[in-house]
Order: C-alpha cells, then sequence, then structure tokens
C-alpha cells in the first residue's frame, strides 16, 4: 500500500514538470524610446499598443517589434503621458503629468485641449456616462466630451486619486487613505 502511495506521489510530481515548464516568459521588447520609462499602456485595437512615456505617445502595431511616435500635437508638459484611455466612441484621452488631458478624435487625427489643462494625472477611465480622472487635484468628472471637467467629492471631501477605474455606473478611486467605490457614478 505504501508502495502505491509512492508511486502514485511520483507519477503525480511528474506530470506537474512539464506544466510548470509552460509557463509564460516575459520579453523585453525595443523601445518605446521617449523616456526611460512607460507610465502607461493601452490597446485601442487587437495588434495595437500605446506607451505613454515622459517623452510622448507611442504606438506599435507589430507586437512591440516597432514603435513610432504617435503624439503630434503634444507638446510641453502634455508630452509627459502618464494615462491613457482609448474610448468606446473610438477616441484616444492621454493625461499628462502637469500638462492636463488632451483627446484625439477621428478622422483628422489631431489632438484637442480639454477642459482639464492644469492637473497632473495619473489615471483615466470611462463609465457610463462619464469620463474620469484621477489627479493630484482629486478626482475629475466630465459628461461633455472633455468640454468641463468637474471635481467630485471622494468620501466627501477632495482627496488625490493615484488611480481610478469604472464598470458600467461602478467607479473606483484609489488614494492614499485606501480605495473608495461609488455604485452610481
Amino acid at each position: 500500500m505504501i508502495r502505491l502511495l509512492r508511486l502514485l506521489l511520483l507519477l503525480a510530481l511528474v506530470s506537474t514538470v512539464p506544466a510548470l515548464a509552460r509557463q509564460s516568459q516575459w520579453r523585453p521588447v525595443d523601445g518605446p524610446y521617449g523616456g526611460t520609462s512607460v507610465a502607461a499602456l493601452a490597446s485601442p485595437e487587437p495588434g495595437v499598443v500605446l506607451a505613454g512615456t515622459p517623452g510622448g505617445l507611442f504606438r506599435s502595431d507589430d507586437a512591440g517589434q516597432t514603435w513610432a511616435p504617435d503624439g503630434d500635437g503634444l507638446t510641453g508638459a502634455a508630452r509627459d503621458v502618464r494615462a491613457i484611455l482609448t474610448a468606446r466612441d473610438g477616441s484616444v484621452w492621454v493625461g499628462a503629468f502637469g500638462g492636463g488631458i488632451r483627446r484625439r478624435t477621428e478622422p483628422d487625427g489631431s489632438w484637442r485641449s480639454t477642459g482639464e489643462t492644469r492637473a497632473y494625472v495619473h489615471a483615466l477611465a470611462e463609465g457610463s456616462r462619464a469620463v474620469y480622472a484621477g489627479t493630484s487635484a482629486g478626482l475629475l468628472r466630465t459628461t461633455d466630451g472633455g468640454g468641463s471637467f468637474m471635481t467630485q467629492l471622494v468620501n466627501g471631501r477632495n482627496l488625490p486619486v493615484s488611480a481610478v477605474e469604472a464598470d458600467g455606473t461602478t467607479v473606483w478611486a484609489g488614494t492614499p487613505e485606501g480605495v473608495y467605490r461609488s455604485l452610481d457614478e
């Protein structure tokens, strides 16, 4: 009986070795060269990756083999891209560290300043009725495509928000005090 148990244990261990060997491996990609670190990543469509860096926004259409600048019109502080949002309507939003929020829409593809140009933007998210920005000045909300932003109080106060996520009408905000949730946007 003990021999049978040992044999079964040995077979179980041997059968797990191939599974461990198949685990995914991380490999570096070449670039982008706009900065020493990548602050944000987004995939607006299959096979396309956008990378936000201190030197601007970059795009790869070939799984990171090559990168090209994708931020024509992002100048000054707006080039330090820290957050990227690919919205349901096809527009791309970027948040810059000290350069506010910019939005690019089709068909011309040019970047437009939104109603928020001062904030240190850390994160962007799209809810069912609004776009949210987590900033050093608090949680901002726009319902008019970035024309104007309103400050949203978190737990009754204007807390800095370093992370924001939205799922339908539920919005999550990461603050220095912890994570807060709103169920009704």
